[in-house]
């Protein structure tokens, strides 16, 4: 199996882009106009954005890395996952945040995304080979 590591380092870096701008996005649309209540909203917000987008943009990018693979699509999204959990986890202690099991299960959470983006990948590579 040959690796496409540029492949996972564009997947993991977009996921951990996207939620947070979908945050700025839903914190400049539905949040408050005053800078120190925005800035509570978004800390709210936050802990459902962050974990939910975070793993569709996981999922999502495991299964545009995995197709067209001929084989390996399940590490390979594996691989996404746990790229994308170690940036959170550095941006998350560079910022001094404190240990939450929030964030465990975020990082847990983004593995098995991309376990299951490389499953769908392999499964669509599957469909394509038979037809």
């Amino acid at each position: 199996m040959r690796w496409k590591w540029g492949r996972i380092a564009v997947a993991a870096v977009t996921a951990e882009v996207l939620p947070i701008l979908a945050l700025f996005g839903l914190v400049a649309l539905l949040g408050p106009g005053e800078p120190a209540a925005a800035e509570q909203y978004a800390a709210r917000l936050g802990r459902w954005v962050g974990p939910i987008g975070g793993g569709v943009a996981v999922f999502l990018g495991a299964v545009w890395v995995g197709r067209g693979l001929p084989a390996g699509q399940v590490a390979h999204g594996v691989a996404v996952g746990a790229a994308t959990a170690a940036i959170d986890g550095a941006l998350l202690a560079a910022s001094g945040t404190g240990f939450e099991w929030l964030f465990v299960a975020s990082q847990g959470g983004r593995v098995a995304a991309g376990a299951l983006g490389g499953w769908v990948a392999r499964r669509m590579a599957g469909l394509v080979r038979s037809a």
